[in-house]
């Protein structure tokens, strides 16, 4: 079924497909090779422009400048639910190549995801802003963990907690906004800026946190109840 509907361009049909066996692959058969193919087959149809292409021009973008292997003519056509999907794929395809150890590839791919929302008009018309969070999760736990260099400062980690924080805002869910700011506090203090991170407690942490509204939620998507960890840290 997925080949038919990657013969026919089908690209919804088709993503919506490998996201639903990619899954299946990662948590019951722990096959992430077997998923990453898929996730990529169903990309593989935007970036080789054969839904968004001019018939009468089929040339590269005069300066080849591709983002995830997208050229800038599919940011420019592609609609809102496209745009979703490749970001879900994105997303998808980032955690499949963190599963099969291959890290590099996958902070590629999770930082595409960014790229592309910022490039494509059809972002603006998102109204679910939460299919971006994984991203957010995703780069932290790879700069946790090493595979990303940043300079001293940790400008890039600003940059994107600050995004993370901006789109958590937007989509006004309490949850991932704790997440967000409380990654952000953490960060300011690991580097000694503690009224940056004083800051973000005061503003939006202890302001928004209720313990018997948010500990069982932040528990189930984070692990651990951080809302909570944050009261302790911030002392």
């Amino acid at each position: 079924l997925f080949n038919h509907w990657i013969c026919s361009s089908n690209f919804q049909k088709a993503a919506e497909l490998a996201l639903e066996v990619g899954r299946d692959f990662e948590e019951r058969l722990g096959l992430p090779a077997q998923s990453i193919r898929l996730y990529n087959d169903s990309l593989d149809l935007l970036r080789e422009d054969k839904l968004y292409n001019d018939a009468l021009d089929l040339l590269e973008d005069e300066d080849g400048e591709r983002i995830g292997g997208f050229s800038k003519r599919v940011f420019e056509q592609v609609n809102a639910l496209d745009l979703a999907y490749i970001v879900r794929l994105q997303v998808a395809l980032g955690k499949a190549l963190g599963m099969a150890q291959r890290m590099t590839e996958s902070v590629i791919a999770y930082q595409d995801a960014l790229k592309i929302t910022q490039a494509a008009k059809a972002a603006r018309q998102f109204k679910d802003r939460s299919i971006l969070f994984p991203v957010f999760t995703g780069l932290s736990q790879a700069l946790k963990r090493g595979h990303i260099v940043q300079d001293a400062e940790c400008k890039y980690e600003k940059a994107m907690l600050r995004r993370y924080v901006q789109e958590a805002k937007v989509h006004a869910d309490p949850i991932n906004l704790l997440h967000a700011v409380t990654l952000q506090a953490d960060m300011y203090a690991r580097l000694g800026e503690f009224d940056n991170a004083v800051q973000c407690f005061k503003k939006d942490i202890e302001s928004l946190y209720d313990v018997e509204a948010h500990s069982n939620d932040l528990c189930d998507f984070y692990d651990s109840d951080i809302g909570a960890q944050s009261f302790s840290n911030s002392a």
